[in-house]
């Protein structure tokens, strides 16, 4: 009979390789959705691992850095609760040290407060920010072939799109799975026309400002027109301030450029008239590239 990897006791309804009580002390009051954890180390050069609320496993190398920045950290979380830079997990010698990167809500071991500098034991509950996890220190993982979650999956046609400019290459735009469509994060994948492709996750804000400019240039009947004023953005953009003001817009246009430029998406962080996102005076913000529903898929 199957064995949870972190308490041993035998259960026939493992979740990954976690009973569910040990689950649920990782997972807290609000279970993230599975697959907003990705790790860009090979599994056969792993020096340990974690393991999320999901029981799935997560390679890491002797020098991990963790944060939502999909090219800056080994291992990515794409939760807003997690700062871009949050906090890295490095094997000296024998032992392993967590240090916190001075992210925003902190990182810490067990039922400690943040710490800015620990060393985990094997097994330890590690967490950054809202996220936690179980540190195995071993570079053989505790399991192999594990099935990943049994929960639904659908992306509906209205949180996917794509975007196309002629020499420009195609940049598809999804929720991510597992959301209400209103509130959820999403990701990018950027295809170029050399045939590479640069994936990224977006933090609610910019996905949710993606999405609304989108289904504006759909709804326009033009794909490349349908501009959005700042006081239409606050009014459908999930702010957490009680007053949003036209300085949070810009700011989350900003941002969104500046991640659209990091997947290297052409013009993406160009606020000119040739980038991706374009200030319209007067009219607000538009995108300039051409843009269409893609039909429902399963991921």
């Amino acid at each position: 009979m199957p064995r949870c990897v972190i308490c041993s006791i035998t259960s026939t309804d493992l979740i990954g390789v976690l009973c569910g009580r040990c689950s649920a002390l990782i997972a807290g009051s609000r279970r993230r959705a599975p697959g907003i954890v990705s790790s860009r180390v090979d599994e056969a050069a792993a020096a340990a691992w974690l393991i999320d609320a999901w029981g799935q496993l997560h390679p890491l190398a002797e020098r991990s850095r963790i944060g939502r920045d999909a090219l800056a950290n080994e291992l990515v979380i794409a939760d807003l609760a997690v700062s871009g830079e949050h906090a890295e997990l490095r094997r000296e010698g024998d032992r392993w040290t967590l240090v916190d990167r001075g992210s925003a809500n902190g990182s810490g071991i067990g039922r400690s407060p943040r710490v800015r500098q620990a060393e985990p034991e094997h097994r330890a509950h590690l967490w950054f920010g809202g996220v936690a996890f179980y540190f195995w220190a071993d570079p053989e993982p505790p399991a192999r072939d594990v099935a990943p979650p049994a929960v639904r999956t659908l992306v509906p046609a209205p949180a996917a799109f794509q975007l196309t400019a002629a020499g420009a290459g195609e940049l598809l735009v999804r929720a991510a799975r597992g959301h209400p469509i209103d509130g959820a994060p999403g990701e990018l994948e950027y295809r170029a026309p050399d045939g590479s492709c640069r994936r990224a996750p977006l933090p609610r804000l910019q996905f949710q400002l993606l999405r609304a400019l989108c289904e504006a240039a759909i709804g326009a009947g033009d794909s490349r027109a349908g501009a959005l004023a700042s006081h239409e953005l606050l009014m459908r953009l999930p702010f957490q301030t009680p007053r949003p003001e036209p300085n949070h817009v810009r700011q989350v246009v900003s941002t969104l450029r500046a991640a659209l430029g990091r997947a290297g998406v052409p013009g993406g962080g160009s606020a000119g008239p040739d980038g991706l996102i374009h200030a319209a005076d007067g009219a607000g913000y538009r995108l300039t590239w051409t843009v269409c529903r893609m039909a429902d898929e399963h991921r």
